[in-house]
């Protein structure tokens, strides 16, 4: 059975963890001088680790556990990057983003569900009769806006339509383009009271993310499928601070830019990003941020 590109990274993932817990755990018990150099440089007591341990659930924002003998935990964020040098101030700025929040972590995205189930879905059924009815805003919630592929009849529906032919295809994504501009402008319109909402939400996930992973550990794999590294660089997680949100217009387009401090550099201030995409194919499936 063919596999999804999404369980074929999974599954890469998991054996990385794996070798990398494995690995760790030999060196630990070889006593190996440079790996406990790397520990003791974020102030990690060598001598107190029981064991490395892979973390389980993809819920967690964190991958690995390590187990002290008084059995205290401290937790380390795995990424993979594509370079050999590393961002100790900012790790999350060699991946794509930080972490994606799911529709409903702002009250704001739940206007734009509104406004997609509300105005567009009945364009795109004007525009394909063929459609079934619309699912209820709650029935639309809970299975296309959700995490995941498309789970309503019209989620599935409007997926195969798309795949028929490239008109189709223009068509959907060019009105998911035109509902998110949409959506811009009405932050832009009612800007203090939005973007504020925007901006503890932000703030408050982007913290409550970062708490939950004591350290942080890029590791550098040549290609998307290689499972052994020797290239990894582990620090302590900054600690964030200090957000603004700032709405930049240009051209027809609006980016809602993320301005922090970080604990690793307090007297830097660091930029990143909210992007409202849609993760399963625009206009089908999963809306989501991806918070840089």
């Amino acid at each position: 059975m063919h596999q999804s590109k999404r369980a074929q990274n999974g599954n890469i993932e998991a054996e990385r963890l794996a070798w990398l817990v494995n690995k760790f755990n030999t060196l630990l018990s070889q006593q190996n001088q440079g790996f406990i150099s790397i520990l003791t440089n974020v102030n990690i007591d060598v001598n107190n680790i029981l064991r490395f341990e892979v973390a389980g659930g993809a819920s967690l924002h964190y991958d690995i556990i390590i187990r002290f003998k008084d059995m205290t935990t401290k937790t380390i964020e795995h990424k993979a990057i594509k370079t050999r040098s590393n961002d100790e101030e900012r790790p999350w700025s060699l991946t794509p983003q930080l972490f994606n929040a799911t529709y409903n972590f702002t009250t704001l995205s739940q206007e734009y569900c509104e406004l997609w189930h509300t105005s567009f879905m009945s364009i795109l059924k004007q525009e394909y009769p063929q459609l079934p009815d619309i699912p209820s805003y709650d029935a639309f919630l809970k299975g296309d806006a959700n995490m995941g592929s498309a789970k309503t009849e019209f989620g599935k529906a409007l997926k195969a339509i798309k795949k028929e032919n490239e008109t189709n295809h223009a068509f959907i994504t060019q009105i998911t383009k035109q509902s998110i501009r949409y959506f811009y402008e009405y932050i832009v319109e009612n800007r203090p009271e939005i973007i504020e909402q925007l901006r503890q939400d932000c703030e408050t996930s982007m913290q409550n993310v970062l708490q939950q992973k004591n350290f942080w550990i890029n590791a550098y794999y040549p290609t998307t499928s290689t499972i052994e590294t020797d290239n990894y660089f582990l620090t302590v997680t900054p600690q964030l601070s200090n957000l603004d949100v700032e709405l930049v217009e240009n051209n027809n387009t609006t980016k809602i830019k993320l301005h922090y401090n970080l604990s690793s550099n307090p007297n830097k201030r660091f930029h990143g990003a909210a992007l409202l995409r849609w993760g399963n194919g625009n206009g089908i499936a999963n809306i989501r941020w991806n918070i840089s």
